[in-house]
Parts: structure tokens; sequence; C-alpha cells
């Protein structure tokens, strides 16, 4: 998108992605919105926001794993709490945590259960 934009814009990206009129400071939030609005207007979208642009790249950073923490500092969220409103979750995403903890379990595949995972060898011990 960067290199998109500096080719419309050259100066973009120098200091901020979105530079204002005269690139000594970056759009104001409602120079964002109006740009974004008009040009949803342009080829009919509805129901389109600055605000739902947040939310789904702060989501598709949670995808993709960033830890939380970055994306608050990102985000500018100064706690979790705050940040915590605008990620999206799937429930895809709430099976593969549940799934993760199986990896946790004393069951192997075949559901035996395997005691060395429980009870490891100790060393000098011989079974007889």
């Amino acid at each position: 998108m960067q290199s998109l934009l500096t080719q419309y814009q050259p100066q973009a990206g120098e200091v901020y992605l979105f530079p204002g009129r005269h690139g000594r400071e970056h759009i104001t939030s409602d120079s964002a919105a109006k740009i974004l609005r008009e040009a949803c207007a342009s080829v009919n979208l509805e129901g389109i926001s600055t605000h739902s642009f947040r939310r789904t790249a702060l989501t598709s950073m949670s995808d993709d794993q960033i830890p939380l923490r970055v994306i608050a500092e990102v985000s500018g969220h100064c706690n979790l709490a705050g940040l915590h409103t605008y990620l999206e979750v799937h429930p895809l995403q709430v099976q593969g945590a549940v799934s993760s903890l199986a990896k946790l379990s004393p069951i192997d595949n075949i559901g035996l259960i395997n005691y060395y995972v429980l009870q490891p060898e100790t060393k000098g011990t011989s079974s007889t």
C-alpha cells in the first residue's frame, strides 16, 4: 500500500504514511474519514468507516499472532481492556486454542496413558 501511495504522493511515507497537505504532519482523523467516505461513495460502498478499518487492522494483527501488547502499542491503547473491545474472536480461533491444550494431556494418539510423561524414568533404577 505504501508503494502505491508514494506513487500517488511522492512525499508519503517519509515521516507519515498519510501526510497532511504540506507533509509536515499527518492528516487528521476527520480528514481521513472524509476521504474514505468520498472514496466509498464513488464506488457505491456502504457501511464502511475508519473505525471498521481500525477494527479490521487490529483483528488482522491478532489473527497473525502479533502479541497483544504490541498491538496495544501500535493502536495507542494504554491497556489491554481497551484493545479487547476492538478485537473480534472467531469460533475457529476458540476451537484452535482449546485444541492446543491437547499437547498437555498424558494420553497419546491411540488413547492410552503415556506413563513416561507422567512418571519420567529415574536414573539408576532398573525394572525387573
